[in-house]
């Protein structure tokens, strides 16, 4: 899917290059620049300074330097008009654009025209646009570089900025300031915020296309301004949620971005204080609200981004930009993420708080996994899992891309080869082409949300309504492509590719298996070890994660830890509605809130609750009149087995077997067998290393009931180890004249 989107980008920038050099065949690209069939137009491929040069204007060019540390790159071009008026003129890109905005024009363009009209020309770029990328400590790379809003380009830029224009003409002279979109909002905010200082240092503002407040915008995108192109913690707090940050180290040197939204006893009295852990899916962010719902409930909601997602690309000692930072599948999320989110929500949780893990997709992989690989500590800590569309095998599903899932080793080791692990995986990248491409109109989001469908499935809510109430529902589209994809590593990927393999294992390394595992193939994650509640909700119109799959796992688990099962059988809901649905809190989470309630137990030490009319209630997985009596595993033998946690069958001494319904025979038994079948040596925990060599496999008796050494047809002795009428059957023993006398005889 992310290739075809990289493909349609292409084509996309293709079309709009052609504008602007145009040939009649595709054979005349080649040699477009000298080719006379073509129109060429050079400054397509220059920069700022190039193409002011290639015009044959003068070019000055200033490193200006902020207070806080933030290098600005400013052109000047000079009057060379012997009747300049030599007056400064400032011009002020607008948003995500830079001083070769102005540009673009040939010699008709703005700059170009001021300068022949006699004006010194000054082209600005405020902090991070193309041309002012510098700073004195960090880099592009750094999460600190961006953390600026318009008020430090107001604060610290223009005053840098005007003050080296004014360096550099007449000091007691006033700057013409003209101003695009944003540059005349940057103006305004600084004449107000500066007022005695715009007034000595600036003749005149020019406005052209001024913003100021735009509540009048008709573009679709005014729909979505709020939110379409804030970041998660500007989202919650656009939302009016209290927002704690927290970074995580892994003890591999990862560091993960978590957001929590604290429960408010203030201002909700039901607050719970109950820690809820949120995991998002496959190359998506925890932009997720069902956060805001849970919130409201009153519970303590913690959103979590794993290793090479768009939160959490931190790292002790490598960059996004170093290939080893992307070597990782769900393995080392599950055993080095997750337990440092866990213990960092339980560090600041209520003393002995359970977990409730919500995951979606592959988030309820990842929380199967881990409850798979440590399920005591699991046990422990976690009160419940709840998973949307969740992602165990994915042997049925629909979706056309399956295809490519054979093909995956092959693509990891050919971006592997060619270096370009971070461009297929981080999300800067990927999102900026997803955003160029698919925000670029109306048709262009819903010809890109059919992509994605061909994934998630045709039917769903996401698109154009069809009443006047739902209208404010398309305004969620925008959001969605703003912080989709969210990154991920390639091999995580291909991970979860081996899914629709129909395999629930470590990750696969092909030829390396046995060198890393021990093993020809990756050891299997075993759901039958999970010691936490379990509950699906899952929808008949998704692609990803189909109803056969899903019911598949709910067979799968232990019988003690099926808590519920949720069916979504409407018309229009596949697998991206369970997070950006129009419907999906009536659907879904009102239901996932009441779910949460699973009982839970009076004191640590004990497997009830006393109910309002003060009724003592068993948890789940617990009987007896005081609820101390663990459920077995389904088939334990009541006799022979017995379990001290639900869902366990551990034998009594003398029987084995994963229901104890077989015996063991007497250790040192020869000659016999043990209900039709040759079992492996069996020792006793006090046996020493001298009488554990010395013991045999049965070979010729049988058992019915445990130590038993019953003698097959033929022989004797205590381990039927003695042979009965040797003589009688072998006669010729004895030589010289000796008699062979049987000491046993067969009565």
């Amino acid at each position: 899917m992310l290739v075809l989107l990289v493909l349609l980008g292409c084509l996309f920038i293709g079309s709009y290059s052609a504008k602007n050099n145009t040939c009649p065949t595709f054979q005349d690209y080649y040699t477009v620049r000298q080719n006379p069939n073509c129109w060429y137009n050079p400054i397509a491929e220059l920069n700022a300074p190039a193409t002011i040069k290639f015009f044959g204007y003068p070019l000055i060019e200033y490193k200006v330097l902020t207070k806080d540390g933030y290098i600005l790159t400013m052109y000047r071009i000079p009057s060379l008009n012997p009747r300049a008026k030599h007056y400064p003129v400032y011009v002020q890109h607008g948003l995500v654009a830079s001083s070769h905005y102005f540009l673009g024009l040939g010699k008709n363009s703005l700059p170009f025209v001021l300068a022949d009209a006699g004006y010194d020309v000054w082209l600005g770029n405020y902090r991070g646009a193309p041309y002012s990328e510098g700073h004195v400590n960090l880099t592009v790379y750094d999460n600190d570089y961006w953390e600026h809003s318009m008020d430090e380009v107001v604060r610290y830029d223009f005053p840098a900025l005007f003050d080296t224009i004014l360096k550099h003409t007449d000091p007691h002279g006033k700057i013409l300031y003209v101003g695009h979109s944003l540059g005349t909002t940057l103006a305004m905010m600084y004449g107000a915020e500066f007022p005695e200082i715009a007034n000595r240092t600036l003749r005149v503002m020019v406005f052209m296309s001024p913003a100021y407040t735009l509540t009048h915008m008709k573009s679709p995108y005014a729909k979505a301004a709020p939110f379409g192109t804030a970041i998660i913690p500007g989202i919650i707090r656009l939302n009016g949620y209290p927002l704690i940050e927290y970074k995580v180290p892994t003890q591999d040197g990862y560091i993960l971005k978590m957001f929590r939204i604290p429960s408010d006893n203030v201002r909700n009295p039901n607050a719970k204080n109950h820690p809820v852990y949120l995991q998002h899916g496959l190359v998506a962010t925890c932009a997720n609200f069902l956060a805001f719902v849970l919130a409201d409930a009153g519970y303590d909601v913690w959103l979590g981004n794993y290793r090479g997602t768009q939160y959490s690309e931190g790292h002790v000692n490598i960059t996004v930009y170093d290939q080893k930072f992307w070597e990782h599948s769900m393995d080392e999320v599950v055993n080095y993420d997750l337990p440092a989110l866990f213990r960092t929500i339980l560090a600041h949780s209520e003393p002995n708080s359970k977990i409730i893990f919500i995951g979606h997709s592959l988030g309820s992989t990842l929380a199967l996994m881990y409850g798979a690989e440590y399920p005591e500590i699991a046990g422990k800590i976690m009160k419940l899992f709840l998973f949307m569309s969740p992602a165990y095998t994915l042997s049925n599903i629909k979706s056309p891309y399956k295809m490519g899932v054979p093909y995956g080793h092959a693509v990891v080791n050919i971006v592997r080869n060619l270096e370009m692990f971070r461009i297929v995986s981080q999300a800067e990248p990927l999102g900026r082409l997803t955003r160029t491409f698919c925000l670029e109109s109306p048709p262009l989001m819903q010809f890109c949300l059919q992509l994605y469908n061909l994934f998630y499935g045709p039917n769903t809510q996401m698109g154009p309504p069809k009443t006047v109430e739902n209208f404010r529902f398309q305004e969620i589209i925008p959001v969605y492509f703003n912080q989709l994809p969210g990154g991920t590593a390639l091999r995580i990927l291909n991970h979860a590719a081996d899914l629709v393999l129909g395999n629930f294992r470590k990750y696969n390394f092909v030829d390396k298996n046995f060198e890393i595992y021990g093993q020809w193939e990756p050891p299997i994650y075993d759901i039958k070890k999970l010691q936490v509640p379990v509950y699906l909700f899952y929808s008949t119109q998704d692609w990803a994660t189909t109803e056969e799959d899903t019911l598949n796992l709910w067979w799968h688990l232990p019988e003690h830890a099926r808590y519920g099962l949720k069916k979504i059988d409407v018309p229009k809901f596949n697998h991206i509605d369970f997070v950006f649905g129009r419907h999906a809190r009536t659907l879904v989470y009102d239901d996932l809130v009441k779910a949460c309630e699973i009982p839970t137990a009076q004191n640590e030490h004990s497997h009830y609750l006393c109910d309002d009319d003060g009724e003592v209630k068993c948890l789940p997985g617990w009987t007896g009149d005081l609820c101390d009596v663990p459920k077995c595993r389904p088939g334990c033998d009541p006799l022979q087995g017995y379990c001290n946690r639900p869902g366990e069958c551990l034998c009594k001494l003398g029987y084995y077997g994963e229901k104890c319904n077989k015996c063991i025979p007497l250790p040192g038994c020869q000659h016999g067998y043990c209900n039709r079948y040759v079992p492996k040596l069996v020792i006793r925990k006090e046996a020493t290393v001298e009488n554990q060599a010395n013991m045999q496999s049965c070979v010729n008796g049988n058992c019915t009931r445990p130590w038993e050494c019953n003698c097959k047809k033929g022989w004797g002795g205590m381990l039927c180890d003695e042979e009965l009428n040797y003589c009688e059957n072998n006669p010729d023993t004895c030589k010289n004249g000796a008699k062979c006398i049987s000491l046993i005889k067969e009565e």
